[in-house]
């Protein structure tokens, strides 16, 4: 009888930080590595990028993040963490993860990161539009909720303490073509990671300031797209 293999059984009961999850991959010959250097995780339906951030990196995100919390406490902004979410250690965490994640698309992006607080009324997380959304866990989904713009790309990153996975992308208008699913006391459309489209494939950034909103009149200037082809993407059926 051959030896059995529990790393896959490790892989679904046990949620190990960024770091084992790309190790144990790395140990199985699923690093690829390309021509400028950059690596990727091959994670079967999928491949992410994997962006490391260093100590000095990362203190400003620590900052950001904590600048954030208490700022949305000052502002009397509701909580929608979940439930099991709602401890000190995850409240600090999920703001300075979700700022490192931005630090981390904007060294793939090559731009600079202003290191924002108030970022609600910008027109990116990063860049003039681009959107990160982060999650702890590395097999997580993209989260897209509907008071956001939908004429946006958004990013999907997992990880944390400085080794983070950039799976993909997805406009925001098609993210809204998925049923709404997760969770239920703040719903969201979600976005499997094999269903992203690849960071090759990330739309470049506008050369100017967009805003909050993003008009389908905008968004085909920048594009170069016709409004017939972005009522084609557009459609349910699609």
């Amino acid at each position: 009888m051959g030896q059995l293999d529990f790393s896959k059984v490790d892989d679904l009961f046990d949620k190990p930080t960024a770091e084992k999850f790309i190790q144990r991959r790395k140990e199985r010959g699923l690093l690829i590595t390309v021509e400028d250097g950059e690596q990727r995780i091959d994670l079967g339906d999928h491949q992410a990028v994997i962006q490391r951030l260093t100590w000095k990196e990362i203190q400003p995100c620590g900052h950001v993040g904590v600048d954030r919390r208490c700022e949305s406490r000052i502002a009397g902004l509701q909580d929608k963490l979940q439930d099991h979410m709602k401890t000190a250690e995850k409240i600090w965490s999920t703001e300075i993860e979700g700022a490192c994640a931005e630090k981390a698309v904007s060294k793939f992006r090559g731009l600079e990161w202003d290191e924002t607080v108030g970022k609600f009324q910008r027109g990116g997380d990063v860049g003039n539009w681009t959107q990160v959304r982060h999650t702890l866990d590395n097999q997580g989904s993209l989260k897209y909720r509907s008071w956001t713009c939908e004429n946006k790309p958004y990013v999907c990153v997992t990880g944390e303490l400085g080794w983070y996975l950039l799976h993909g992308w997805i406009w925001g208008f098609k993210a809204k073509q998925r049923p709404v699913s997760w969770p239920t006391n703040n719903p969201a459309w979600v976005v499997f990671q094999k269903d992203l489209e690849p960071m090759d494939t990330l739309p470049p950034e506008p050369e100017f300031e967009v805003g909050k909103k993003v008009s389908d009149e905008l968004l085909c200037r920048i594009m170069n797209w016709s409004p017939e082809y972005l009522a084609e993407e557009k459609r349910w059926d699609h």
